[in-house]
């Protein structure tokens, strides 16, 4: 992907036929699932209970549940790597987003726990719920439509001297 980033800023998608080839099905499961495996390690470090069902859909027994998964371009990252090449420098990296979650003041039930995982401008948001019984992925066609936000205005990065 970033042999082609910027194409994919530019279009805001990427297929990824093109990124796995003839293949893709198959490594595109095997994408979802390192993902999956991820967002479950993150939750278990944090004490939270994994249902059954996700782990019968990483051993490939069932479809997945109560993770949505949501793909975007992280706009000030895109300005801060062009702003930066000006100078040969190429920055970006990993990082991981804080869990958050909503608490029941009645029931003390946690629900809608959320973070996200990124590489360089590209960033993956993350819910888990046991309510989500079909998921949002991003990854579900071929296409991989991409949304955009950013925290820092991306003019203010492209402005600096």
């Amino acid at each position: 992907m970033k042999n082609n980033e910027s194409h994919i800023w530019s279009s805001k998608q990427f297929k990824l036929s093109t990124v796995y080839g003839s293949n893709w099905l198959k490594e595109r499961d095997n994408l979802v699932k390192y993902y999956v495996k991820h967002i479950c390690c993150r939750l278990a470090s944090d004490k939270v209970f994994i249902k059954p069902e996700i782990i019968d859909f990483l051993d490939g027994n069932s479809n997945l549940k109560y993770i949505s998964m949501k793909a975007e371009i992280r706009e000030d990252i895109v300005a801060l790597i062009q702003h930066s090449a000006k100078s040969g420098d190429d920055v970006g990296g990993l990082w991981l987003g804080s869990m958050d979650c909503m608490i029941s003041q009645s029931t003390g039930e946690v629900s809608d726990i959320t973070s996200f995982i990124g590489y360089r401008w590209f960033r993956l948001n993350y819910m888990y719920d046991d309510k989500i019984l079909v998921p949002e992925n991003s990854f579900s066609e071929d296409l991989v439509v991409l949304s955009t936000d950013y925290n820092v205005e991306p003019i203010t990065i492209i402005n600096l001297p």
